[in-house]
């Protein structure tokens, strides 16, 4: 079968690696409902794909991802041709969660998928962009990127808790509790990333195999 197009993200293998690289650096690639759909889509390609061994996940632009797209999702209203149902929005908690949900959903392909996945960290990464980067089996990031999930301040328990499972309890609190960030630097000594390296070889160095 063909290789499916996508409008959000750019898929393209090389050497036996599928790069991913989430493409809305106008929005530094905020993760829109269309972007995570399509991501899902993505990464179970070249699960699929014989000749892939492993994923490259990056962002272009300025940024890694600097958060979830707070516009309105796409694909929350009824299906064509079904006029007169009611499908959940946005109107209140319990509507909100099971949209938190949902999303998780497509991202945990990340998790499931057999094929190891490398997250290329350079910018910010934020929010979401931590949702997805901490679902990766390794994040090599720019020694000046900048880790963290600032909205932990007033939401509560985050869309998934990653953090504990990568970071150990201690500081999983520290960040989440406070809302706080850390650079790429920081980042490799706590365990939050494989290693931090100058951004300019960082893409050299995510194509060495670990």
């Amino acid at each position: 079968p063909p290789m499916p197009k996508f409008e959000t993200l750019l898929y393209e293998i090389e050497s036996g690696r599928a790069r991913i690289t989430l493409n809305r650096p106008e929005k530094r690639n905020a993760l829109s409902f269309q972007l995570q759909e399509e991501l899902h889509e993505a990464l179970w390609e070249a699960d699929n794909d014989t000749e892939v061994h492993a994923v490259i996940l990056r962002g272009a632009g300025r940024s890694f991802c600097a958060g979830y797209d707070l516009a309105p999702a796409r694909g929350t209203g009824p299906p064509p041709g079904e006029p007169g149902r009611t499908y959940r929005g946005f109107r209140g908690f319990e509507d909100d969660a099971w949209q938190l949900e949902r999303q998780q959903r497509l991202r945990m392909a990340l998790f499931d998928m057999h094929k190891p996945v490398v997250a290329q960290v350079h910018g910010h990464c934020l929010a979401g962009g931590t949702d997805i980067a901490l679902l990766c089996d390794m994040i090599i990031a720019a020694e000046n990127a900048v880790f963290g999930f600032p909205p932990a301040r007033d939401l509560g328990a985050l869309p998934n808790n990653m953090w504990l499972y990568n970071l150990g309890p201690q500081w999983a609190k520290r960040l989440t509790l406070t809302g706080d960030t850390v650079t790429g630097t920081e980042a490799a000594q706590i365990g939050l990333a494989l290693k931090a390296v100058p951004e300019e070889p960082l893409e050299a160095q995510v194509a060495v195999p670990y």
